[in-house]
């Protein structure tokens, strides 16, 4: 009996080592397939914890996984929704704040980080690091410095008046610096933020200028009025005795000089009257014209080492003709007289649509630059003898033909100014 017990033990132990076998493949493959699942899995929740929202898992096709699969992409989908709209909300600020016309510039008491929006960087033209570097260096600042020592203080203020000056643009600016806090009320850092008004403070001086121009000739009209009507029974008289008197009595009493003196102040008086509102005879004619009738004039007074080039475009204009001879008249001696008679002037123009630019150009000394700022108001001058009208009513006569006068350039290189003037509705001569 011995032998088929012992058969069957073997049979017995064969059979149990081959299902232990057989079930050790099938539970090595069976935690295999988890394990590749389970990594699987981990692997994307690894990709989607970086970043990557909306990434999907493949379903298996075991329940437990499957479901796993789906709880996950759920919860993909959800947080690319949330970033998403977390996302154009940010952008959608972001371009609130570049879009409005403010600069903005934070800084952050904890690390003394600086934002700034789209508006600061196009003003300052500097980035994050460059402000950050005058934050820093606290000046003294070469350029701009009461803009940048507001910057750079701690204190709060509202709408202080500064200038800021670029390559190419002179601003004005209000200043403002305010608290920045948290969603607990805590100061966390600053807000310095800043708009340009320089159209404002433009209109506000030439509002102010309106003004003095108005009351000036107001004062001058009633003034010039006055003064004319004795004066010219002044001279009358004056020439009377002039005439009577012999060589040496007009010398000893100086009767040329007094006429002399009268009819300056009888161009003064005309000045006057002008700046107080300049009467047009408005007729078509030719900038060429102009020019041609008041070169003898020049020629006759002032030195023959004045060279005068007139290039301008055969066009029509509705003007006063006297009062444009005035206008081109003083420009060009006021060069002369810049130039110590002795140089070059250039006229010329350019046709734009329906108007024209008028260029007069000279290659004088220039003036001073506390000058050019107010060229045009009256009285200003840089003559020892003149009134500093002269310039005022050029531009009342440029005005009072709706156009426009401008100086473009004056340094030692020489001045250009610029005349723009409406054309007539027949150009060609």
């Amino acid at each position: 009996m011995s032998e088929p017990v012992t058969r069957h033990s073997i049979i017995i132990s064969l059979a149990g080592f081959v299902s232990l076998f057989v079930l050790y493949l099938i539970t090595s493959q069976l935690f295999k397939r988890v394990y590749h699942n389970i990594d699987r899995l981990a692997r994307k929740v690894g990709r989607i914890s970086k970043g990557e929202y909306g990434l999907t898992a493949v379903s298996d096709e075991q329940y437990e996984f499957r479901k796993l699969a789906e709880s996950i992409n759920q919860m993909s989908l959800s947080l690319r929704q949330s970033f998403e709209g977390l996302s154009n909300e940010k952008l959608f600020r972001e371009q609130i704040l570049a879009s409005i016309p403010i600069g903005i510039i934070t800084v952050h008491n904890e690390n003394s980080e600086i934002e700034l929006n789209g508006k600061a960087k196009e003003v300052t033209s500097l980035d994050h690091a460059r402000i950050k570097r005058i934050y820093n260096e606290k000046g003294p600042f070469q350029f701009n410095p009461e803009f940048w020592n507001l910057f750079c203080s701690e204190e709060c203020f509202h709408t202080r008046k500064v200038s800021f000056k670029t390559s190419d643009k002179t601003y004005v600016f209000l200043v403002s610096q305010s608290p920045l806090v948290d969603e607990k009320e805590k100061v966390i850092g600053r807000i310095f933020s800043f708009v340009d008004v320089s159209e404002i403070d433009k209109l506000e001086k030439r509002i102010l200028r309106t003004e003095k121009l108005a009351v000036a000739g107001e004062l001058a009209s009633r003034a010039a009025h006055e003064i004319k009507n004795p004066l010219s029974v002044v001279q009358g008289f004056i020439q009377m005795m002039d005439s009577e008197f012999s060589e040496k009595d007009r010398h000893n009493f100086h009767t040329g000089l007094i006429l002399k003196e009268i009819e300056r102040i009888n161009k003064i008086a005309q000045d006057m009257l002008m700046l107080a509102k300049p009467s047009l005879n408005m007729k078509k004619a030719s900038l060429q014209d102009v020019i041609a009738e008041i070169m003898p004039l020049i020629h006759a007074n002032y030195s023959s080492k004045v060279a005068i080039q007139a290039k301008l475009d055969d066009i029509l204009l509705s003007i006063d003709v006297d009062q444009m001879k005035q206008v081109f008249l003083n420009l060009i001696i006021n060069s002369i007289q810049a130039m110590e008679e002795k140089g070059d002037i250039w006229i010329s123009s350019e046709v734009d649509h329906d108007i024209i630019h008028i260029f007069l150009e000279d290659n004088g000394a220039g003036m001073p630059d506390e000058i050019q700022s107010n060229l045009f108001e009256p009285f200003v001058s840089t003559k020892g003898t003149g009134t500093g009208l002269g310039l005022t009513i050029i531009q009342r006569i440029i005005e009072s033909h709706g156009g426009t006068i401008k100086l473009v350039t004056s340094n030692t290189d020489g001045t250009c100014f610029k005349i723009i003037l409406p054309l007539a509705d027949e150009r060609k001569c």
